[in-house]
This record gives C-alpha cells, sequence and structure tokens, in this order.
C-alpha cells in the first residue's frame, strides 16, 4: 500500500464523523456581595494572544436578581428584553492587558434556560477599560494572570 492510498482511506473513514466536543474546565473565581450573579472562567481555554496578553472566556451565572438587572440595562440601553426572564447566564470572551490592568470585550452570548441563544454581541473594535480595584474583573486578573 502507498502512502498516498492510506491517506485517502484515512480521509475516507474520517469523513462526517463528528468532532470531539471541545472541553471547558470551568473555574469559580468570583461571588460580588451583590449576589447577582457568579463568575467562572474557562481554565482549558486561556490563550495567550500576546506578551501579558490573554483571551479569557469566563460564564457568568444569573441569580434571580441578576437577572433583573440585566433586564433593568437592556432598557436603558433600548434593546429588547423578551425572552430574557428565562436569562440563564453569559459567555463573555475578554482580552486581557496582564500589565496595564485593563480588558476588553471580544464577544458576548447570553443564554437561556434551555439553551438557546437570546442575544450575541460582537464589538466592531476594542474597547479597553482600566480594571477596577476590588471588582470581578481584577478577580480575574488574579487567577489568570501569573
Amino acid at each position: 500500500m502507498t502512502m498516498r492510498f492510506l491517506a485517502v482511506l484515512a480521509i475516507t473513514c474520517c469523513a462526517g464523523m463528528p468532532l470531539p466536543a471541545l472541553s471547558s474546565d470551568w473555574v469559580l473565581y468570583g461571588k460580588p456581595d451583590s449576589g447577582t450573579l457568579v463568575a467562572y472562567y474557562d481554565r482549558a481555554h486561556v490563550v495567550t494572544t500576546g506578551e501579558r496578553m490573554l483571551r479569557v472566556t469566563v460564564k457568568y451565572v444569573y441569580s434571580e436578581a441578576g437577572k433583573n438587572e440585566v433586564m433593568k440595562s437592556r432598557k436603558r440601553s433600548d434593546l429588547p428584553t423578551e425572552g430574557y426572564e428565562k436569562l440563564s447566564h453569559s459567555i463573555v470572551q475578554y482580552e486581557l492587558d496582564c500589565s496595564k490592568r485593563r480588558q476588553a470585550i471580544f464577544s458576548v452570548s447570553e443564554i437561556d434556560l434551555d439553551g438557546g441563544e437570546l442575544d450575541r454581541y460582537n464589538p466592531p473594535g476594542r474597547e479597553w477599560v482600566p480594571v477596577k480595584t476590588g471588582g470581578i474583573g481584577e478577580a480575574l486578573l488574579k487567577k489568570v494572570c501569573k
């Protein structure tokens, strides 16, 4: 058998087989005193994007008070709230600049209790904001910027 035949055979046998799902390793890193959410980061998918620069995926799981805060915020911003009474969590990808202690949102996806996506937001550019001392962002920096 030639190498070419083996390569074609391997491709043919594996075609149509689903790829294994990317597994996550959610690690608790914060619970604000307000009780509105619990914050986790995905330790399995922290990606270095530059010197002391990281891309991190975060999951915010909301309490009832947290859902209400999200709905109020969306109303203030003239965004739809339909379905948000079933909000479960948000998945947010951040870019972190560990040296300058700042962060930028890369994407946000809001998920309902049934696993459906309520909304998705991908900002067109990076708006860097300083990480607040004592906040949930600082807790994330302490966990991942080592």
